[in-house]
């Protein structure tokens, strides 16, 4: 989360690393970020999609909105939904295994 990155910005990096790794993780869907796990496909990489996940509600809306998308489209090799937000005490359990049987059963 934060700054919108361009896909410009992630092809320059993506062709930094790719001789270096066979895998790619991204941490969420959003501000441009979405882009990734194509981008990195495009590149013969493989991906782990993340959906960043915090206490605001309608972000979190988002996040999950977009990482369904890039997974229907076919650009997530493994999903990872809300790694940290229990850690930081920003979602229940059942809060958060809702979003996940949510993002499995799209």
């Amino acid at each position: 989360p934060g700054s919108q990155i361009s896909a410009q910005q992630i092809s320059e990096r993506m062709q930094v690393i790719k001789p270096y790794v066979k895998w790619i993780r991204s941490f969420s869907c959003t501000d441009g970020n979405e882009q990734i796990p194509r981008i990195g496909h495009e590149n013969g990489l493989k991906t782990l999609v993340g959906a960043w996940l915090g206490s605001d509600a309608e972000k979190n809306e988002r996040e999950i909105e977009a990482v369904i998308k890039v997974a229907q489209a076919g650009h997530a090799d493994i999903v990872a939904v809300g790694n940290e937000v229990l850690l930081r005490g920003d979602l229940s359990e059942d809060q958060l295994i809702g979003l996940i049987q949510r993002v499995k059963q799209a």
